[in-house]
């Protein structure tokens, strides 16, 4: 299990979850997105899974819609992720795929525009229209993970910064305390 997507009422937990194919016999699994119910009695808690998006894909939840009525997130094999945002509609139990670039992030608080990264940059698709809009063109560099604060005005990031000094000594340069050789 990963990355655990409480639902906005916070009754259900959405996890990606890897599933053994059944009657296979070869340990093959794929990649689901797994429902639990928050409200049932512990331990009795129990998973429903989500239908993958086709024949070889499944989906990885990425985030709730505010109404939680919608998740976004990106369909994936087993073992590669599928750059893109895919919506799941809880209601019609069917995923729309509304962009082909990288990963979704969040939504913005009007349930209308998801915000997603494309390689350096970020960008807001209209989940209706398919419609992008700029948002941010440089992330900098050791920009890692990222959220949307509850306000939609905000964006928390966590930067990663490698930094390191390399000192060189060359044959006319003395090291201090090392005879001049006089």
């Amino acid at each position: 299990m990963g990355e655990p997507k409480p639902s906005p009422d916070g009754r259900t937990l959405a996890v990606a979850v890897a599933v053994a194919v059944a009657g296979t016999g070869t340990g093959k699994s794929e990649e689901s997105c797994g429902l639990i119910d928050l409200t049932a009695p512990f331990p009795q808690k129990s998973m429903r899974h989500l239908a993958p998006v086709d024949a070889t894909r499944g989906f990885w939840p990425a985030a709730w819609s505010p109404d939680g009525r919608r998740m976004a997130g990106t369909s994936r094999t087993a073992t590669t992720p599928e750059p893109g945002v895919v919506i799941y509609s809880f209601e019609t139990e069917k995923y729309e795929r509304v962009t082909n670039d990288e990963y979704p992030i969040a939504w913005f608080p009007d349930g209308r525009c998801v915000l997603y990264r494309d390689k350096n940059s970020l960008l807001a698709v209209d989940v209706a229209t398919k419609t992008t809009k700029p948002v941010l063109d440089d992330l900098g560099i050791g920009v890692g993970s990222l959220a949307l604060a509850g306000d939609g005005r905000t964006l928390l990031s966590v930067r990663t910064d490698y930094q390191a000094d390399i000192w060189m000594l060359g044959a006319t340069d003395r090291a201090p305390g090392t005879p001049s050789g006089r």
